[in-house]
């Protein structure tokens, strides 16, 4: 490990030893604990079937099926010995023994996101789809700045960091949905990551520009390589096992969704100065130097080729000249697209053939492709060899994050869900968002503003009242820790933002106008919102149903017309003048970020001149920019203007 890591390293073995690493009583490992109380590799080996009652505590072998009193016996499990299971053998051999001791079934059922359990051989099934890129995929989970903050911070300290904290938390988030038998079919359920995404920025219009480190290939190449150290090395055992699986994407030349032609379809033309000073820099370093498991080949093509069908970049490049080890997966459905968007194969079995052979070992997404792989070994087209191949690259993986070791030997089992969106987590989040900044210009010295005399603020902008906004792209909505534009403005003034709404069950309104809709984690903090924004007097909080990635989605409201009945719906109205003795008031302008109209800057400019006539103005924040309505992945911007009348905003 580079030196510049020494310092944080030597907090981690500290803070590990004293909260993190704590033994508990569940089931450890991939063991899960199943109704009758035993632990096992599947569901299917529980309720009895070969612990008798009381089950509480015991382990079940996972060849033998043998019951075991506790996880301590796991060494004296008959059956092991010689196995994929036997930690005495090298890494090849126990994959020696999966390959000769598999089904040709078993075996090319395993290359995609769901894999399944092979119950006889005690292989629990596991979902590697996991788009864990500044947080972790899933509820729960600590946000920390999107790619293009962190990159903004110019600081590997600040990229390792991030990502050694996420691994920790997917590890717990991890332990905690097997113990209680969720594998998992959703993203963000494992320990292998799809992140970091480590393309470089050719274009601001860019839909993902958001997702990545920037422009620059050096730049980019040494911010990643803290970021995988951080998620594979981040821990004490970096000699025996990896914290979390890193992925490195999206190879190669890939940085545009839809403008000027889909992505799904396109084909970079790239020439080999383009190529070796641009577009190959971060993944060369993530190979050689990070050595991280996995690269994801792209949606595109290269000079004519489908990435994860290009032999000369999966092999000839990142296998023999590279050196790489690892296993290669496509993007989602990349590998069928070889046919059904290139219609550069005439059939199924070509593609998968032309893929596995090339270099690419895992299906992302469906098995449309895999499942074809019968077929083309019939046909000639590949061979059981090169099942065999695939199976080993992403095999080894497994066993390096420890899944079929003693459970009670890998220490990262003893990392559980408690750890996972701590006070200290939430902290770190703040402390690295703040170095992701940039201070443009300060004239005449206005900031920092002084509480002790400031007069008021006037907040334009829907921005300032949506706490979605603050997560960024993949990556849920946490349970604590977003804190809107307005809110944090007042909360630095030391005022009170305790909500006083009214709550209503199965009501809902008939919408007048002015109404904004913003994401939130709850019901309370729907009402909060509404509460905390000037111009909202009604909310109404929309159920499960409604639930987008980045949250619930609530709608915050002036005027109604009148109430309905709606089962399951809950609404609420926020006391009139609840803001009158606030020195911070906001008007939003617009009625979203797209601000497709002007219709509300009439209100934003007579709260503006109301305040000063009133002698109560200090400032004005404007609040401009995006969100994933303008760009996010699949949806490139036409212009690098704001959108809509954000600039008539303003001026």
């Amino acid at each position: 490990m580079t030196s510049f890591f020494a310092a944080t390293t030597l907090l981690i073995a500290v803070f590990y030893g004293s909260s993190i690493y704590q033994v508990r009583a569940e089931c450890l490992g991939e063991f899960q604990e199943t109704p009758s109380g035993e632990c096992t590799m599947s569901p299917n080996d529980g309720n009895n079937k070969y612990c008798p009652a009381p089950a509480a505590g015991k382990y079940v072998c996972p060849i033998s099926k043998q019951c075991i009193d506790s996880v301590a016996d796991y060494p004296a499990c008959p059956g092991l010995k010689g196995t994929y299971l036997d930690v005495s053998l090298m890494l090849d051999q126990r994959l020696d023994f999966l390959i000769a001791n598999l089904t040709l079934q078993e075996k090319y059922t395993q290359l995609t996101n769901e894999a399944p359990e092979v119950l006889r051989l005690g292989i629990p099934a596991y979902n590697w789809l996991s788009d864990d890129v500044h947080s972790v995929r899933n509820n729960h989970a600590t946000v920390f700045p999107n790619g293009c903050g962190l990159g903004a911070s110019f600081s590997r300290q600040a990229l390792y960091t991030t990502a050694r904290t996420v691994a920790i938390e997917a590890r717990g988030l991890h332990a905690g949905l097997v113990h209680y038998g969720d594998r998992g079919t959703f993203n963000g359920a494992g320990i292998s990551a799809y992140g970091p995404s480590i393309n470089v920025v050719r274009d601001p219009r860019w839909g993902r520009a958001q997702e990545v480190y920037g422009e620059d290939p050096r730049l980019t190449s040494l911010l990643s390589h803290a970021f995988v150290t951080g998620y594979q090395y981040g821990g004490e055992q970096d000699d025996k096992y990896i914290l979390v699986a890193a992925c490195c994407k999206h190879l190669g030349a890939y940085d545009l969704e839809n403008i000027p032609e889909w992505r799904m379809t396109y084909n970079a033309h790239v020439d080999a100065v383009n190529w070796g000073e641009t577009y190959s820099p971060m993944f060369r370093q993530c190979v050689i130097l990070s050595k991280g498991q996995h690269v994801m080949c792209s949606y595109n093509a290269v000079n004519g080729v489908p990435t994860c069908g290009s032999k000369d970049m999966l092999t000839t490049v990142l296998r023999d000249k590279w050196g790489f080890e690892g296993f290669v997966v496509s993007d989602y459905d990349a590998m069928a697209n070889i046919l059904e968007t290139f219609h550069y194969t005439d059939t199924m079995a070509e593609a998968v053939a032309l893929s596995v052979t090339a270099g690419c070992d895992q299906e992302g997404g469906g098995t449309t492709a895999i499942d074809e792989i019968p077929q083309a070994i019939a046909q000639g087209l590949m061979t059981v060899e090169d099942v065999n191949l695939a199976f080993r690259r992403i095999f080894r993986t497994r066993i390096m994050l420890g899944m079929f070791d003693p459970p009670m030997d890998v220490a990262y089992n003893y990392i559980n869900n408690k750890t996972v969106e701590g006070d200290a987590n939430l902290e770190l989040a703040r402390t690295i968002a703040q170095e992701t900044m940039t201070l443009l210009r300060n004239r005449g010295n206005t900031l920092p503003l002084n509480p002790d005399t400031l007069k008021g603020i006037a907040v334009i902008g829907p921005q300032a009242i949506d706490p979605s906004l603050l997560t960024g792209n993949y990556a849920n909505y946490p349970d604590k820790g977003c804190r809107t534009i307005l809110e944090g403005l007042r909360v630095g003034l030391g005022e009170s933002v305790a909500s006083n709404c009214t709550q209503y069950e199965n009501v809902g309104y008939d919408i007048d106008k002015n109404v904004t809709s913003v994401m939130v984690g709850s019901v309370a903090e729907c009402g909060f919102m509404c509460d905390l924004d000037d111009q909202c007097n009604f909310w109404t909080f929309l159920q499960p149903d409604y639930v987008s990635v980045w949250g619930y989605v609530c709608r915050l409201m002036q005027n109604v017309t009148s109430t309905t009945n709606a089962d399951g719906m809950i609404s609420g109205e926020c006391i009139a003048n609840k803001n009158k003795n606030s020195r911070v008031h906001n008007a939003n302008g617009c009625e979203s970020v797209a601000c497709t109209d002007s219709s509300g800057f009439e209100d934003a400019l007579n709260l503006v001149l109301d305040m000063y006539l009133r002698n109560e103005l200090s400032a004005i924040v404007i609040t401009l920019g995006l969100s994933q309505d303008q760009e996010t992945e699949e949806r490139d911007r036409t212009n690098i203007e704001l959108p809509g009348y954000q600039n008539a905003l303003v001026n």
